[in-house]
């Protein structure tokens, strides 16, 4: 019983260290940036631990990266948890059920998900207030971060497997592939 307590301790501790350190490095200026354009951090790396998760670990991981991201971001709070929850419970159900934990079905799944999440933040922050030449900030803003962010996510990828397999996979061997 102590066992478990404490393994689910290191667990999460080992997440939420994760999440903080992405964190910083996306709101860090000018990190990784290329032209202007950087990538998303928070959303690759909770989908890379979701699909080693079980749906309800995976529902907490996307809350609190949300959190982190809004806290970090300035964004109304929950905005980003509510999105990166779905993402990540969806994630963990695709990996579950339909296909395994792969490098492939990870970028399929980044991309989704870094797509649905800048579709959503376009739909309220500019085209609901009408603003002039919208679609250039889609065009010119928003598709190059979804391309740089699916283009690092690999390497995050094998971050979170690593990171998975070392510290975490003698508590949840269900869905190591």
């Amino acid at each position: 019983m102590r066992n478990s307590k404490f393994i689910l301790l290191k667990k999460w501790s080992i997440f939420t260290l994760c999440i903080f350190i992405f964190s910083i490095a996306q709101c860090t200026v000018g990190f990784l940036s290329v032209l202007g354009i950087k990538p998303v951090y928070l959303l690759p790396l909770a989908v890379g631990f979701s699909m080693f998760l079980n749906q309800k670990d995976s529902a907490i991981f996307g809350l609190v990266s949300g959190f982190f991201w809004d806290c970090f971001s300035g964004r109304l709070f929950g905005y980003s948890s509510l999105i990166l929850m779905i993402v990540c419970v969806f994630a963990s159900l695709i990996c579950f059920y339909i296909a395994h934990a792969s490098l492939g079905n990870y970028m399929i799944l980044v991309f989704l998900g870094i797509v649905i999440y800048n579709f959503v933040d376009f739909v309220f922050r500019y085209m609901i207030w009408n603003f002039e030449n919208s679609w250039n900030i889609w065009i010119y803003h928003i598709m190059p971060t979804i391309l740089y962010t699916v283009l690092i996510s690999p390497i995050i990828y094998v971050l979170c497997k690593f990171v998975f397999e070392k510290f975490v996979s003698s508590e949840n061997t269900n869905y190591v592939q």
